[in-house]
């Protein structure tokens, strides 16, 4: 898919959501939702590389991307609550979602509670914790930043980004 994307703004409970789509809405869809601390166009080079006869829809999850910032987020209902919102609004049916990290975890839950919205899901990396984690989310302590909260946002180059992670994992 090589034509840029229609940047398009959903007001969900609680939060306004970006999303950016391609393609057109009476085409399959195809729905991708990012990890934490990413966003919607993190999939750029995947879209790139599928037909032009779909509709992808990439998603700004809340507090990410161009989405309104609000959190901290410790429960894990809230994106798909606001995801479950997006797809009704957008009539989305028999799609395939595709979920990185949190992202996974986001698609599970709302293709528990849509019947009819995926046909198919690819979850890379997701976190599936037993239930009862979900049921008590840790709390942090007041005046202790989430690590999530400290990654950096932006970058003056992706030498600049490239220089900063090279040497995270070295032996």
């Amino acid at each position: 898919m090589s034509r840029q994307p229609a940047e398009r703004s959903f007001a969900a409970t609680g939060a306004r959501l970006c999303y950016f789509e391609w393609g057109d809405r009476a085409a399959p869809a195809v729905l991708l939702i990012h990890a934490t601390g990413f966003h919607a166009r993190c999939w750029d080079e995947t879209i790139r590389a599928m037909p032009e006869s779909l509709r992808v829809i990439a998603v700004d999850l809340r507090g990410h991307g161009r989405s309104e910032k609000t959190g901290p987020m410790l429960d894990w209902t809230v994106p798909a609550k606001d995801i479950g919102e997006l797809v009704a609004h957008l009539n989305v049916k028999d799609a395939i979602g595709a979920g990185h990290s949190m992202g996974g975890h986001t698609l599970v839950q709302v293709a528990a509670a849509r019947p009819g919205t995926f046909k198919r899901l690819a979850l890379v990396d997701p976190v599936m914790m037993a239930p009862e984690i979900y049921a008590s989310p840790p709390i942090w302590p007041e005046g202790v930043e989430h690590p999530i909260a400290r990654r950096r946002n932006s970058w003056a180059s992706w030498q600049e980004m490239f220089d900063a992670f090279k040497a995270r994992h070295s032996e």
